[in-house]
């Protein structure tokens, strides 16, 4: 397994490795028979679209199929449309009806379980990806990546309120709430969205807002990907941005008890205009190796102010750390940072293959899994957590361990206000691990059972919630887990607007 230097979940959708975030849309990955049609037929779908269609044998297929995680490349879809109009997508739903034929859409592929793919038909709609600033509001296309996104609004001061991973796409990020960088501050993203253009099962476009088709609309903020249609443009309400102070402390490991009690209490308390993070890091899980132990974040505010709120945790942990650094810088280059592609260009952050100056790479295998947690953590629970953090040592695998902090903006919102339901949680914990190069079997095993027992030794001490945008297959009640007391209200969406089921995938609300 080689080294992998992605933070679990502030890199990948809303991280790095990706998330269900990225997919407006899903359906089943495995199990069904591989669909057929004639040569013919395909040549009448492609006379209909505009757009590309690619299909098995084609010089680009592999390329076409790919993934943010080529785990999932043993799938190998009928056909990859890449929609250049909202018309596009409409033709390519009735096709695939008419075809009977599994459709799902894709963005930036990002999905943690492969929802991004399908043996039938991936509807791609990354080329989809204009940014339109129209007076007090932004018109952004559902391909459109973040780090584009803002790319375009910062020269005027601008952002919408995003994730932490530069290539997740923005429709299924919206879908599933996002939770980001300005979220304390000015909400999720899906809080911010004032409405949605959207493909129907049926093939019907539609327009969705507070007042138009209103139960379509709550349900597309948090009601996660693939159950409703394919979303084809959204627009926001943006906000105002300035400079930004990014900062680091860092802890010995042995400190790591002390520490993470002072976070969990002082953390969800901050000031709207801070993103505190926590990480425990470990690249390589040999029994020698010794984690490290971090907490970062941005500040949106006076960098006097942050110094003193600074202070404050050291104070809580009785323990100075051993490096502690702040900066301020414009927007723009402490967002870079935040994500990762400080020394990149906003054309190289984007993965491998999305176009030729891209440098971001695809993972060959991640598993992440996390709890949302509405009470700090007992003392006894930190210590069965970070035992469970160190056990099973395997050399080279890699091993990430963040908190995510909620409150301000995002709690300030009732639970049933969108489908967003995870409003009076405190932060995230979340376990990653993953290899960006070839993996064994036996390396593939063992990374899964840590990533489990990790998760498992936490149950106790969290809420039976999880993070919609942050896929997990093997939730035992995922319905709960995502949506809570909104499930029955958005299963009534559900039925209205795709009475059938085409969008069919194995957590799919039914």
């Amino acid at each position: 397994m080689t080294d992998y230097k992605i933070p679990p979940h502030r890199g990948g959708a809303d991280t790095a490795v990706g998330t269900q975030a990225a997919v407006a849309g899903g359906a089943t990955v495995a199990g069904a028979a591989r669909p057929g049609c004639t040569a013919a037929e395909w040549a009448a779908l492609r006379a209909g679209v505009s757009g590309d269609i690619v299909l098995p044998g084609d010089d680009d297929y592999d390329r076409a199929r790919s993934l943010a995680d080529l785990e999932f490349n043993s799938v190998r879809p009928a056909a990859v449309v890449f929609c250049a109009s909202v018309a596009d997508v409409a033709a390519a739903i009735r096709f695939a009806r008419r075809h009977r034929l599994p459709a799902v859409p894709r963005s930036g592929g990002h999905s943690f379980a492969g929802y991004s793919t399908t043996p039938g038909m991936v509807i791609d709609v990354s080329r989809l990806n204009s940014v339109t600033i129209d007076g007090d509001v932004i018109h952004v296309q559902a391909g459109a990546q973040i780090i584009d996104i803002y790319d375009q609004t910062l020269p005027y001061g601008l952002v919408v309120p995003t994730g932490w991973c530069p290539n997740v796409g923005i429709a299924g990020l919206t879908l599933g709430g996002g939770v980001g960088l300005e979220a304390r501050k000015h909400g999720l993203t899906c809080d911010n969205l004032l409405a949605a253009e959207v493909v129907l099962a049926d093939g019907r476009i539609v327009r969705c807002d507070e007042r138009s088709l209103p139960d379509l609309f709550w349900a597309l903020r948090g009601g996660g990907g693939g159950n409703f249609g394919i979303v084809t443009s959204l627009t926001f309400r943006p906000v105002p941005v300035g400079d930004m102070t990014t900062y680091s402390l860092s802890w010995r490991w042995s400190d790591a008890a002390a520490v993470i009690d002072a976070w969990q209490r002082w953390a969800p308390g901050t000031p709207d205009d801070m993103t505190p993070v926590m990480a425990i890091g470990l690249p390589d899980a040999a029994v020698s190796a010794e984690p490290t132990l971090s907490v970062t974040g941005a500040w949106l505010g006076a960098p006097e102010d942050l110094t003193v709120l600074l202070g404050e945790l050291i104070t809580r942990t009785g323990i100075s750390p051993l490096e502690r650094s702040q900066q301020t810088s414009t927007y723009r280059d402490g967002l870079m940072q935040w994500l990762d592609c400080a020394e990149m260009t906003v054309t190289e952050s984007h993965m491998v293959g999305y176009g030729p100056d891209a440098k971001l790479p695809r993972v060959n295998f991640g598993r992440a899994r996390g709890s949302f947690f509405q009470e700090a953590i007992p003392m006894d629970g930190i210590t069965a957590i970070l035992q469970a953090f160190r056990e099973r040592p395997q050399p080279r695998q890699p091993r990430n361990m963040e908190f995510l902090t909620l409150g301000g903006a995002v709690n300030r919102v009732p639970s049933d206000a969108t489908a967003f339901v995870h409003r009076n949680c405190l932060f995230y914990l979340g376990f990653h691990t993953g290899s960006l190069g070839e993996i064994t079997e036996s390396e593939r095993t063992a990374a899964i059972t840590w990533v489990d027992s990790c998760w498992a030794t936490m149950q106790p001490w969290a809420t039976p919630f999880a993070y919609q945008n942050f896929v997990d297959p093997e939730l035992p009640d995922w319905r709960n887990s995502y949506y809570g007391t909104n499930y029955p209200r958005l299963a009534q969406v559900r039925s209205k607007y795709d009475p059938d089921h085409f969008f069919r995938f194995p957590q799919a609300i039914t």
